[in-house]
């Protein structure tokens, strides 16, 4: 492989990329949709170098006898599954590492800390986290004043993952 094309698949791999960005902090694309663009975008220049490589290789084995031209065929299709398998791979796992991620200011419990500033992800938190409230009474309760703070506020409560509801009397 020529330097040029390891930095076109390395080109590649950055675009590809770019729907995990997108699907990163869960607001303008799901994670699944991200994985199905990826391995769109990857699969481009693998189809491009595949083609150009059974060209090479019919050329390379037209005047060879058909043992050797199967052996050679053998070679390239289990080179061509690894790199599908490869891409699959890497399609599904980085967004799966990547989704969820959250910024957090003055936390320093958990994620990637550089100085008041940490950066976590669902799998990380997932890990890092014990229970972030424990079971009981809502563990922050905070008001949030919308523009219109004259006739309305948002209720803010931070309770155990068991329950689907929460009440606020007033």
């Amino acid at each position: 492989m020529k330097t040029g094309n390891v930095f076109s698949h390395i080109g590649w791999f950055f675009y590809g990329l770019l729907p995990v960005a997108l699907s990163s902090f869960d607001v303008l694309i799901p994670t699944w949709v991200a994985m199905i663009i990826m391995f769109a975008i990857l699969n481009i220049p693998r189809r491009k170098y595949e083609i150009k490589e059974f060209i090479k290789m019919e050329q390379k084995y037209k005047n060879c006898s058909d043992m050797e031209k199967k052996k050679g065929f053998d070679r390239w299709m289990k080179a061509k599954n690894n790199r599908l398998i490869l891409i699959a791979a890497l399609s599904f796992i980085w967004p799966f590492l990547l989704m969820g991620i959250c910024l957090g200011f003055f936390d320093t419990r958990i994620g990637i800390i550089k100085g008041t500033l940490s950066i976590s992800t669902s799998v990380s938190r997932f890990f890092d986290l014990k229970e972030a409230c424990p079971p009981g009474p809502p563990c922050h309760v905070y008001a949030t004043l919308p523009e219109d703070s004259a006739t309305s506020v948002f209720i803010n409560a931070h309770t155990n993952t068991e329950y689907e509801e929460v009440y606020v009397r007033y």
